[in-house]
């Protein structure tokens, strides 16, 4: 039952983002999710802190985490993951300092500059 409410959850930024909030109060109130948190108290506990905070935050709003509108290739965490792999290979180790991160990063700044200026010009 517990993995029914999950997937259910999981599957909120997939929606439009108008209906976000509306799906997760019909899902709330529904005869099967009182049903399942009579069974595991536990449920209420993650149901209130989506709705704090992911539902109804001002910190997270709904634009930032929902991927209704983004294009099927940005789902995944290929993107993320060569970003992480090609800034290993920057940095050069696995424990850097701070400075060496520090001149890695206005290394990094001044060659996305040089690549946005020869994209834009």
């Amino acid at each position: 039952a517990f993995i029914k409410v999950a997937r259910r959850l999981f599957s909120l930024p997939f929606l439009p983002p108008d209906l976000i909030k509306i799906a997760f109060n019909e899902y709330k109130l529904s005869w099967f999710c009182s049903r399942v948190t009579l069974l595991c108290p536990k449920l209420i506990d993650l149901l209130e802190y989506v709705e704090k905070n992911w539902i109804f935050s001002e910190i997270t709003p709904i634009k930032m985490w929902n991927v209704y509108y983004r294009p099927c290739r940005l789902r995944t965490t290929n993107l993320a993951e060569s970003w992480n792999r090609y800034w290993k290979q920057q940095i050069g180790r696995h424990w850097p300092s701070l400075w060496h991160t520090i001149r890695a990063l206005k290394l990094q700044e001044k060659m996305q500059k040089k690549y946005l200026k020869r994209i834009y010009i």
